[in-house]
């Protein structure tokens, strides 16, 4: 017998008359005391209060009494188990669908009751006033049918795994569209801990334009822009869709960034070349570099290093002399910089993180000069 307690306010009482339509079994005995299934929403009720561990599996759905006549502000249930063997947590006890949904092509089994907790949206859809109550199958249109997917199973499993950052922009922009801002709120520290690919740049404007959270979602974006002239592109083709707000944050603190990173290319700090030489003395297959990591938010340089990276010798072709030119290359530039910085300028040549980086080390086929590698991120 397990006792387990929250101290989370809820309005208990409309929340449990909202959904017993659905989970009440038969009344077991003559008090005001009802059994009702409790897993479907039972992780939400505790969210991050208690966590709960039992010692063993069963197929037996728990079951929890709860008094429907106390204004339920501290809720507490008891709880029998009748659990024996191995370990396993409550997010793999939780296997009970109410409903089906059709998105495209594919019909997918959910609780009705976990959604309905998470989204106004599956709340009017299975419990308003509207005709798709009785369907059997209710269908929602006009949204990519594997992500969505995606996105149902991993509330289900009341945890949200990102293979990208397009998976967690594809997350937040189906938040937003099905009135979940919880959710959104907890993507946005994944995203802001990750680069940006440039392609995504367009895409990520338009999502961080819809969410509750823009403004630091915005912030994090307008970080990853390399140049004002990419800025001011993608700007002028979704002027017409974003809102003037976005439009007018974009410009501002977008265009700062922008400026300051082109002040650091524009005046970069010199290496110091006694440690460089020291470095460097007796060395070979190997090129010098010097990294600045900078924060563009404060001004200031985090860090300064001095390393050996490995380079590789190739044969290009050079179309200005029709031959080919023995070079040498730096190759995963990206390996030696910090995770949370995620534009790289080269040489004075800016990339964003994951974008491919050959540095070219010399003029003859063997390095001649060290290698400025600078780092821009907030």
């Amino acid at each position: 017998m397990f006792i387990i307690k929250t101290k989370q306010k809820l309005s208990m009482k409309l929340f449990l008359v909202q959904i017993l339509s659905s989970l009440l079994l038969p009344i077991r005995s003559p008090s005001s005391l009802v059994s009702l299934r409790i897993d479907p929403w039972m992780s939400l009720i505790f969210e991050d209060d208690v966590t709960m561990v039992t010692n063993g599996t069963s197929d037996v759905k728990k079951l929890a009494d709860c008094d429907l006549y106390k204004n339920l502000t501290k809720f507490s249930l008891t709880i029998d188990p009748f659990l024996a063997g191995v370990h396993t947590d409550d997010s793999l006890l939780t296997e009970i669908y109410s409903d089906i949904l059709k998105i495209g092509s594919t019909t997918i089994a959910v609780s009705r009751e976990l959604l309905s907790l998470h989204s106004d949206f599956f709340s009017n859809l299975f419990y308003g006033q509207f005709m798709e109550r009785n369907q059997e199958v209710k269908e929602i249109k006009d949204i990519p049918e594997p992500e969505f997917v995606d996105f149902l199973q991993s509330i289900h499993r009341r945890r949200f795994e990102f293979a990208s950052v397009r998976s967690a922009l594809d997350t937040m922009g189906f938040a937003d569209r099905l009135l979940m801002s919880r959710i959104s709120k907890e993507i946005l520290p994944y995203l802001i801990n990750q680069s940006l690919p440039e392609d995504l740049l367009e895409y990520a404007l338009t999502v961080a334009d819809r969410v509750p959270c823009d403004e630091e979602i915005l912030a994090w974006i307008l970080s990853q822009f390399p140049s004002k002239t990419k800025l001011l592109e993608i700007l002028h083709t979704l002027l017409p869709s974003i809102s003037a707000a976005t439009a007018q944050m974009c410009l501002e603190v977008g265009l700062q960034h922008i400026s300051e990173l082109e002040k650091i290319v524009a005046e970069p700090k010199e290496p110091d070349y006694v440690k460089m030489s020291k470095l460097m003395a007796n060395r070979y297959n190997t090129a010098g570099i010097h990294l600045l990591c900078y924060d563009w938010t404060r001004k200031i340089v985090e860090m300064e290093d001095y390393f050996q990276a490995p380079f590789r010798r190739q044969e290009l072709y050079d179309d200005q002399i029709h031959d080919y030119v023995a070079k040498s290359y730096a190759y995963d530039i990206w390996t030696y910089i910090p995770h949370h910085y995620s534009t790289a300028i080269v040489n004075g040549v800016t990339y964003n993180r994951n974008s491919a980086v050959l540095v070219s080390t010399e003029n003859d086929g063997y390095p001649t000069s060290v290698v400025k590698l600078q780092a821009y991120g907030n």
